[in-house]
């Protein structure tokens, strides 16, 4: 099925990682509210890219049984999302630096740095086919593209003139968005992490913020028990599915 220009789509192409990838790219976010007839379009338009991303949205059992059925597309993650209530007894404890992405200087900027082996859980490295593409350093991207954004920000921690251990998250109105942690390898063990989210919240209180969001994945059990530990609740489960047309890869 080929969709004329201005016609519906249910898949949307997504311009940058086409970019990126070399590759047409599309996603579709799904939940217990697509229809039959959304469904049956999706089947029909995935010939359409090289490869589609399928979020179902809630994890709802009709819509894995559809997509198992009817696609070639396999599970790739599981994504669950976290949130906490900022309390006030956060205003204490030790003091890191935050820092305007845009504003962050050149000494620090350039140790922010990720590798492969920080993100071992991602569906950018468990998928093979994103895994050759060296999927991961969108993450390198992610993180060059905060510089342009007014409401992103990182939060880290300093071992002399090295960077132990950063966050990248992002203001929106009164709420925090984890985006990114990362611990130098150097460093694991030494609870960095949950220092930087502890002191996270305490600047979120500072500036009047009242809710933490961070996501993760199922496979993720260091990050969730984390989460868990500095009282973030599971808020919601998304799905993850991967298909690829390999007659369109490259």
């Amino acid at each position: 099925m080929t969709l004329e220009k201005g016609e519906n789509r249910v898949i949307q192409p997504l311009a940058w990682d086409t970019d990126y990838f070399g590759i047409s790219c599309g996603r579709v976010i799904l939940n217990a509210e697509t229809t039959e007839e959304k469904l049956q379009q999706l089947v029909l338009e995935l010939d359409n890219f090289a490869f589609v991303t399928l979020q179902n949205v809630g994890n709802c059992p009709d819509i894995n049984r559809f997509i198992a059925q009817n696609t070639q597309a396999y599970l790739a993650d599981v994504n669950i999302q976290f949130k906490k209530e900022c309390t006030a007894s956060a205003l204490s404890g030790i003091k890191y630096p935050v820092v305007q992405a845009a504003l962050l200087p050149e000494s620090i900027s350039r140790q922010l740095t990720v590798d492969r082996s920080d993100f071992i859980y991602s569906k950018f490295v468990c998928d093979p086919e994103m895994d050759k593409r060296m999927g991961y350093k969108v993450y390198e991207k992610w993180l060059y593209n905060a510089r342009f954004s007014e409401n992103k920000y990182f939060i880290y921690c300093m071992d002399g003139d090295t960077v132990a251990a950063y966050i990248l998250f992002s203001v929106q109105g009164r709420e925090i968005t984890i985006e990114l942690v990362k611990v130098n390898t150097a460093y694991r063990g030494s609870h960095l992490a949950s220092a930087l989210m502890e002191a996270l919240e305490g600047y979120a209180m500072s500036k009047e913020c009242r809710v933490m969001h961070v996501g993760t994945q199922l496979n993720n059990i260091p990050a969730i028990n984390l989460y868990h530990h500095l009282g973030f609740k599971d808020i919601s489960r998304t799905s993850v599915y991967h298909s690829w047309n390999q007659s369109q890869c490259v």
